[in-house]
């Protein structure tokens, strides 16, 4: 679903960690895949549209039980919480970054662990705060903090 450059996301990260085929058709990319053995999907997106949104979406309908990755470079808050309503398990935005995907492999094989025990028991998976968040608040930001938001008002 790229415009600019076909699969070069998914080709520069994704290929560290995991086999990735390209679907010739989109509209029916279990026509390709045998996708109970342990496949995902991707989405790629350089700006969604309509159209594109919601093929990803008929097809998680239509495959309830397949994972589905969102990768997108236009990226905004509506856009990923509509994205998670319907079902990503997750939601990239590029650049993406080897933490980005090691993250997706390591929740993809708890999933994929789960369904070889053929049980339903709540994933116990914790995914990593990110690097770039703060350990603590710094007080020099909390001191500054209404006058940070009456400039962003």
């Amino acid at each position: 679903m790229t415009l600019a450059t076909q699969h070069a996301e998914i080709d520069r990260v994704m290929r560290n960690f995991f086999d990735v085929h390209h679907c010739t058709n989109v509209n029916s990319p279990e026509s390709e895949f045998d996708l109970d053995a342990g496949l995902g999907l991707c989405f790629e997106f350089d700006y969604p549209d309509r159209p594109g949104l919601e093929l990803m979406r008929a097809t998680k309908e239509r495959l309830p039980h397949v994972p589905i990755l969102m990768i997108t470079t236009h990226h905004s808050e509506r856009l990923a919480v509509w994205a998670y309503r319907n079902r990503v398990f997750d939601f990239l935005v590029k650049p993406i970054t080897d933490d980005d995907v090691l993250r997706c492999y390591e929740l993809l094989s708890a999933i994929q662990n789960i369904d070889a025990q053929n049980k339903r028991p709540i994933l116990n998976f914790r995914s990593r705060i990110p690097s770039e968040i703060p350990v603590g608040q710094r007080l020099a930001h909390k001191r500054l903090s209404p006058a940070l938001r009456f400039v962003e008002k």
